[in-house]
């Protein structure tokens, strides 16, 4: 995973124009009138950030891309408002958004020219401002000179963070590239999270408020008895009606999803596969800095402290007369631990790794952590939140959001729970709390103290989750510490029958079968790569800013360029070797990779690690004669003889008809050599 992070990175650095160009488009959708509200933002640009901050891209270039579209993306807004005027609101598409138009033209008479500049950072309104700015007549030159010094401090708010993530992720770089990569992703999928509950408080709720009076006069117009009773509890002058929708909207979709899941978690399904990929890409990245870090997080979603925090929640709102939301907080949360229980006990599916769980527990499907933090935080929120500003909800829902994706990552990254185990537990904790909003937010009770609940929950969640962490540590880090799975095979078995263990074709990230595996090696990589050397294979070129400057150019031969890594099961192939097509050698070449399995090959006592290996024909292609680019020739696999010959005396199996043959071979370690393998740079 790392060889294929430095891969992409290596790639921006050496084509920084690309990088702006990309980020200048980004810049400026996000800008426009309401395409803006279609554009995800935020993160690609802290990522360029990222980028800058690492030292691959500079920073007064991507300032200068991205401050560009940003002021430009406004001024078209703009001008498209001075040039229609009040037309614009009832013309297409701001006809179907009355709603946020209304929420822009407030935001533009209490704010004034200054809402040009606090807009950009206001989701929603962000795309409609400018335009509402020219429909209110704001002069052209007052426009551009806010346009301008806002356009560059929106600019800068989004780079100077992403500049201190790289900065500090370059520095444990240094350290630990593994580490870097895994808090690097950890960021992101976090960041991903909070930007996903700032979308959904910020600009799905305010357009879903907008549209949902249609459906309401819709079902008023229908017969039935359910079109009648969605028109009155939904009805558009009922304060909290669009909340109460959208947690039915939530619900129906968390649902059906929840059983996707389960149905696609089958052995053979692509879902299975890509959790053991996963697996594998987590496994090769722990270190024990990041085991401490995850398991104290992971302490923290236990189930003592879960039960201490529902059950001092439960009190204080029995204490407080909120009867209601206090047995719907018992039933969401018992519900959840009893459903999570009976999902194991039915699907049975097997641990990554074996924790000494017991009954029920030992079972993976569907992950009680991801479950139930994810009930009762999200019960907590809805409770807080209700009815406050949307700023709040949107900080709220953030929050809460960073503290559930942090507790799932850590069951992923410790192996407790593959993938599917915690998206599933995700999906069922967001049902759960959103029968509870939809049940109970339009009887909230303001007897409920936000400021006292949200002190108790905190306090709780840290006391008892700090003492359970004091206490226990050590037992918990003994027992998520790393246990690579290894399966012994005697040599003679893995030649007779036992090959047919390893899968037949590469596995990639998303669970996709690919390229067929020609190879099966026994022993040290490298004895493989002297026995290849000898019939015209040498290394990879290695990717460099001088190597990737060869795509650039249309003469360059298919031997100079860097070969892409492809991930089996989330492993990254330990060799990487090619060969010149012996008809066309400036234009096409043979690419073999070799990956780690968990195999190992017993001969008189001695082990070897067991490898895979696939072979595939890559040819250059060179549009408008200016670039090379790599173009795959799929399923060009070697045939018998070609394998055979490049490794003389293997075994050779095929599994079926209808299969790729496969080589079975194997050399046991030598002695360390001087000689350096010829590659190509």
């Amino acid at each position: 995973m790392t060889e294929l992070l430095q891969t992409l990175v290596d790639f921006l650095s050496a084509h920084p124009e690309l990088a702006g160009i990309v980020a200048f488009l980004i810049a400026m959708g996000e800008a426009l009138l309401i395409v803006g509200l279609f554009v995800p933002s935020t993160v690609p640009l802290v990522a360029v950030g990222a980028l800058v901050g690492l030292g691959k891209l500079s920073f007064w270039p991507m300032l200068a891309w991205i401050g560009a579209g940003a002021v430009l993306g406004d001024q078209v807004s703009y001008w498209i408002g001075y040039v229609w005027r009040d037309r614009l609101k009832r013309s297409w598409p701001l006809i179907r958004y009355p709603a946020l138009v209304a929420r822009s033209e407030d935001f533009f008479r209490k704010y004034g020219g200054m809402s040009i500049c606090f807009g950009r950072f206001v989701p929603g309104v962000k795309a409609v401002i400018p335009g509402i700015a020219g429909m209110a007549g704001m002069t052209p030159p007052r426009f551009t000179v806010i346009n301008v010094l806002s356009g560059i401090a929106w600019a800068l708010a989004h780079l100077i963070p992403g500049i201190t993530t790289g900065a500090l992720l370059g520095l444990l770089g240094a350290v630990s590239g593994r580490l870097a990569v895994v808090i690097g992703g950890l960021l992101l999928i976090v960041f991903l999270a909070v930007a996903g509950g700032r979308w959904l408080v910020q600009i799905f709720l305010p357009l879903f408020a907008g549209r949902h009076a249609a459906v309401v006069a819709w079902c008023r117009r229908r017969p039935g008895r359910l079109a009648q009773w969605t028109a009155r509890t939904f009805d558009p002058g009922h304060p909290r009606s669009a909340g109460m929708m959208a947690s039915a909207l939530l619900l129906l979709i968390a649902v059906p999803a929840f059983f996707y899941v389960a149905g696609e978690t089958a052995a053979d399904a692509p879902l299975a596969l890509a959790d053991q990929s996963l697996h594998n890409l987590f496994a090769g990245l722990r270190t024990a800095w990041m085991d401490h870090a995850m398991v104290f997080v992971t302490m923290l979603g236990d189930g003592v402290v879960m039960v201490a925090g529902t059950a001092v929640v439960t009190l204080y709102l029995l204490w407080r007369r909120a009867w209601g939301p206090a047995v719907g907080l018992l039933i969401a949360v018992a519900g959840t631990a009893l459903f999570v229980t009976l999902f194991k006990l039915v699907f049975q599916h097997a641990r990554p790794v074996e924790l000494l769980h017991a009954g029920a527990d030992s079972f993976s499907f569907p992950s009680g952590h991801a479950a139930i933090n994810a009930v009762l935080i999200g019960v907590v929120t809805v409770l807080v939140a209700h009815d406050r500003a949307r700023w709040f909800q949107a900080v709220a829902v953030s929050l809460a959001a960073a503290y559930v994706t942090l507790m799932a990552f850590s069951r992923v990254y410790l192996g407790a729970h593959w993938v599917s185990d915690v998206l599933a537990g995700l999906l069922f904790g967001v049902a759960m709390a959103s029968a509870f909003a939809f049940v109970f937010g339009a009887e909230y009770d303001e007897k409920i103290g936000r400021r006292r609940l949200t002190a108790f929950f905190a306090v709780t969640l840290l006391g008892v989750g700090g003492g359970h962490v004091f206490v226990n540590y050590d037992a918990a880090l003994a027992r998520y510490a790393p246990r690579p799975a290894v399966v012994v095979l005697a040599e003679t078995e893995w030649r007779d029958h036992d090959w047919r263990r390893l899968p037949a074709r590469r596995i990639e990230l998303a669970g996709g079968a690919e390229e067929p595996l020609v190879l099966q090696w026994a022993g040290p990589p490298l004895r493989l790569a002297r026995n290849l050397v000898t019939d015209g294979w040498q290394m990879a070129p290695s990717w460099s800013l001088a190597s990737a400057s060869g795509f650039i150019y249309g003469s360059t031969p298919a031997a100079y360029l860097p070969v892409l890594a492809r991930l089996h099961k989330g492993r990254a192939p330990v060799l990487t070797m090619i060969r010149p097509d012996d008809v066309h050698p400036k234009a096409a070449r043979q690419v073999l990779r070799l990956w780690p399995t968990m195999f190992r090959v017993d001969q008189d006592g001695r082990r070897m690690r067991l490898y895979v290996g696939a072979v595939l024909t890559e040819r250059v292609a060179r549009p408008f004669g200016e670039f090379s680019l790599i173009r795959l020739e799929r399923e060009t696999v070697p045939s018998a003889e070609e394998l055979l010959a490049w490794l003389p005396g293997a075994d050779l199996v095929r599994r079926g008809r209808a299969e790729a043959v496969t080589v079975l071979a194997g050399g046991m370690a030598e002695p360390a050599m001087a000689a350096t393998l010829p590659r190509r740079d």
